[in-house]
């Protein structure tokens, strides 16, 4: 009796930070897995960031799980204690689904992506009709939209 040995694949997570150009704002961008063997490094990053209004950009997120979801809890609760705010933008189907699922999507604030029937929870001041994500948070302050929270918008966004 023969057996194929296959080794599992390493989990990696890369980072694109973008840094902060002096508006206190930045955008990070995370392409790989977000999970239980890259969250340490994850965070060791993260919590060196010094903008004081963070996106990440969660397209490139190919698997989230529940180490992934306290990663980013815990990122949001030790940055509110010193006043930055935490911003989730472009959610995958499948972290929409992990952090919808831990009710992690009603504690931080998220960013739609070009599908409609999503509801941003978070708007970006002055953001002119075609402007990227990114390109709003290099120009505009961030800010809570706490008036709509149980209101669904009508309009949707497009990144």
């Amino acid at each position: 009796m023969r057996y194929a040995l296959q080794l599992m694949e390493t989990a990696r997570l890369e980072l694109q930070q973008g840094h902060d150009n002096g508006n206190g704002n930045a955008v990070a961008r995370l392409n790989g897995k977000l999970s239980l063997e890259t969250v340490s490094s994850f965070l060791q990053t993260m919590r060196k960031q010094q903008a004081k209004n963070l996106v990440l950009n969660m397209s490139g997120i190919a698997f989230l799980d529940s180490s992934g979801v306290g990663a980013l809890v815990s990122l949001f609760v030790t940055g509110k204690h010193a006043g930055k705010t935490l911003v989730l933008a472009s959610l995958t189907k499948q972290a929409i689904a992990v952090l919808q699922v831990s009710g992690i999507l009603k504690l931080i604030p998220t960013y739609p992506t070009g599908s409609g029937g999503q509801r941003a929870r978070l708007r970006l001041a002055r953001r002119p009709s075609g402007m990227t994500c990114e390109q709003a948070v290099n120009q505009a302050d961030v800010v809570a939209d706490e008036e709509s929270e149980g209101q669904t918008d009508q309009a949707g966004s497009s990144d």
